[in-house]
């Protein structure tokens, strides 16, 4: 049985975030900021990443369509394989590891995410991030057997690094 992790009172409740994604019909999809730590080499100054990106949740991944051309496509396996870390906490929107929970999203391919970092409080250039930051904060791309890129299909955020949910209308 899973037991819901205590959450530091200054972050969105699950129930918010679950209530607006799934409120959300139509065009008026969530658009969320996320706000996090980026892991810096030894002795470099914290930086913050803040993403504000327009996101759906609440999809059965076997379910989409890219998903299902690309097992066929052979370039994702076969068959779903399950989570490889945690489990389900809120099928499909979100998942328990470790006493926390992230909220499974899927970005909107045709909003991309505005993403800026931050050193003391001050905006940075991507740049500069990427020599104080280690490489695992900026991950190649995988590439799919026809030569492009494969884009992200969803991404798992912990509950706590969520700062702002609300909709916006996508055209």
């Amino acid at each position: 049985m899973i037991t819901t992790p205590s959450l530091p009172s200054t972050t969105i409740s699950h129930d918010d975030v679950v209530r607006v994604i799934s409120d959300s019909k139509g065009q008026f999809l969530p658009q969320i900021t996320i706000t996090r730590p980026c892991k810096v080499r030894k002795g470099e100054t914290p930086i913050t990443k803040v993403s504000v990106g327009t996101y759906r949740s609440g999809i059965d991944y076997d379910n989409m369509g890219e998903v299902q051309t690309d097992r066929a496509n052979g370039d994702r396996p076969a068959e779903n394989a399950g989570l490889p870390w945690g489990e389900w906490f809120h099928f499909p929107y979100s998942i328990a590891h470790k006493g926390a929970v992230y909220m499974r999203l899927y970005p909107v391919k045709s909003v991309v995410p505005r993403v800026t970092y931050y050193r003391d409080g001050n905006p940075i250039t991507v740049e500069d991030a990427k020599v104080a930051c280690l490489a695992s904060e900026f991950p190649k791309p995988k590439i799919k057997s026809t030569g492009e890129v494969m884009d992200k299909i969803c991404v798992s955020v912990k509950l706590e690094n969520i700062t702002a949910v609300g909709k916006v209308e996508v055209v």
